[in-house]
């Protein structure tokens, strides 16, 4: 149900990389265990009773022991301590960021309203490009200009519109309280970045009804996409590049010979191709050098992106007697996603170069069950108070079987102290004098 990111940028050891796996703070640990033929890594849970939440469970610890040592003359110190040090009433979970699919149109590609995608390159840019063009071919230094990093961007880079209403676009939706999808943003509604993949799926009809979300687990979903608007044979170049095009009829960015990249900084798209002008249709003047023959005009595009917003996918459990002093544990589950396909998105064309469109907004993915077994989890280990125990006693003591128990109470000379915490550690030191210890914690496991 739940997976971890673990990076390898640095020297690990087999440990380090269990602790990742089997993180502490969901309320689990591990051990490994003598086998007949060999070793084997155990998990355990860090509760001694169950936690449910949301109809999902943390099971309780089964294996527990009771540490006998009245009549021991040996023991070297016992502390046993019940706190509430690591104990939070607000615990709030985090996923991963909101991702939204949509479309966007230049004012070419509309029939109503304010276009959504718009040129990002200044006009004083265009103009240069357009003067360089018709001196290129005698001055070889401006030839190489005219194909340089300076005009990258021109016809190519398209923004989000400032007059854009994310929110009344539904391209920012929330989770509610109740773990509900909405499309009221709560707080911000920036968009943090554009991503160079959507969350569609290849062969699938998002068009239908009801919509088929695919393999939960799938890694390879479609990029994003531009479609350009296709002029019929013959018109491209009439009378000094207006032609009278068919407004129906596009063809894939990509069909057509061109690449996508995501921005940086912006939602938008940089459709590349060999030169600036093939998308500068309807833009140039009457005399251009005869070689440049613009097909597409970066005015009629529609793009259909996908982008991180400033929402993060979570939940909170707060007691009722919880205060603001009390304080927040925050925990991330990064693997808990929350993707949304917006209505009017197109999600294809068809070889007669007609957009296909999803009318109406749907969940594409809604990992509330990963958020709600992490959180039974995590109020196992972090609602309420926690014993803790350290017990030395002298020798080497085999006690390395305990690992991953609930120690359940100690037995004295002057009574049973009673407790419940997980035996996580067992140490053994020896003295240059040779005298040796055996020291047994529970309840460290942070």
């Amino acid at each position: 149900r739940l997976t971890e990111t673990i990076p390898t940028e640095t020297t690990q050891t087999v440990a380090d990389l269990l602790s990742a796996c089997i993180p502490r703070r969901l309320g689990m640990d591990w051990t490994v265990l003598p086998t007949d033929d060999g070793f084997a890594v155990a998990v355990y849970a860090l509760s001694p009773i169950a936690y449910s939440f949301g109809g999902q469970s943390m099971p309780a610890n089964p294996y527990e022991l009771r540490l006998p040592l009245d009549g021991r003359p040996d023991v070297v110190s016992m502390r046993i301590v019940e706190s509430d040090e690591r104990a939070y009433k607000r615990v709030r979970m985090l996923g991963s960021r909101v991702v939204v699919v949509g479309t966007l149109r230049c004012a070419e590609a509309i029939t109503t309203g304010l276009p959504t995608l718009v040129q990002g390159w200044t006009d004083e840019l265009a103009e240069q490009y357009e003067t360089d063009l018709l001196v290129a071919e005698a001055y070889p230094d401006i030839e190489a200009r005219v194909t340089s990093d300076i005009y990258r961007d021109l016809y190519s880079l398209l923004v989000v519109s400032e007059n854009t209403d994310l929110e009344e676009k539904g391209w920012t939706p929330s989770v509610d309280e109740a773990g509900d999808y909405t499309t009221s943003a709560q707080w911000q509604i920036n968009v943090r970045r554009t991503l160079d993949w959507t969350p569609l799926q290849a062969g699938i009809d998002y068009t239908a009804e009801p919509l088929d979300l695919g393999d939960p687990s799938a890694t390879d979903f479609l990029p994003p996409q531009a479609y350009l608007r296709r002029y019929a044979e013959g018109e491209a170049i009439a009378g000094g590049f207006v032609a009278t095009p068919d407004h129906d009829v596009y063809i894939g960015a990509d069909e057509a010979g061109f690449h996508l990249e995501a921005p940086r900084n912006t939602l938008g798209v940089r459709i590349i191709g060999s030169a600036p002008w093939e998308l500068a249709l309807n833009h140039m003047p009457d005399v251009v050098p005869d070689d440049v023959v613009p097909l597409y005009d970066w005015e009629a595009t529609v793009a259909t992106l996908a982008w991180e917003t400033d929402q993060r996918f979570g939940l909170e459990y707060a007691a009722e007697d919880a205060t603001p002093s009390d304080g927040v544990l925050e925990i991330e589950v990064p693997d808990a996603h929350f993707w949304v396909l917006a209505a009017d998105t197109v999600v294809g064309c068809t070889q007669d170069g007609e957009l296909q469109t999803r009318s109406t907004a749907s969940v594409l993915r809604q990992d509330n069950d990963r958020l709600l077994f992490a959180l039974a989890g995590v109020l196992s280990r972090y609602y309420g108070s926690r014993h803790r125990a350290e017990i030395t006693v002298h020798d080497l003591v085999p006690w390395s079987g305990f690992l991953g128990q609930i120690l359940r109470g100690v037995e004295t000379d002057g009574g049973t102290q009673e407790m419940a915490a997980p035996v996580t550690t067992i140490s053994w030191s020896l003295s240059p004098d040779g005298t040796s210890t055996t020291t047994l914690s529970a309840g460290y496991a942070g």
